[in-house]
């Protein structure tokens, strides 16, 4: 969600947020992960095989 503050006004966020006044761009490519906040573990295991294909 993005919110946009009066100009001066800054940003906030409580304990283990992540705050910005202005803008950010985050990707994440290839089974990568990006994350403003991460509240816990993050784990990108291998992509498990498809369906077999005759």
């Amino acid at each position: 969600m993005a919110r946009q503050h009066a100009p001066g006004s800054g940003a906030s966020a409580g304990t283990g947020g992540f705050a910005v006044s202005g803008g950010v761009t985050m990707k994440a490519t290839n089974g990568s992960v990006v994350a403003g906040v991460v509240n816990g573990g993050v784990r990108v295991d291998p992509p498990q095989p498809g369906p077999v294909q005759d």
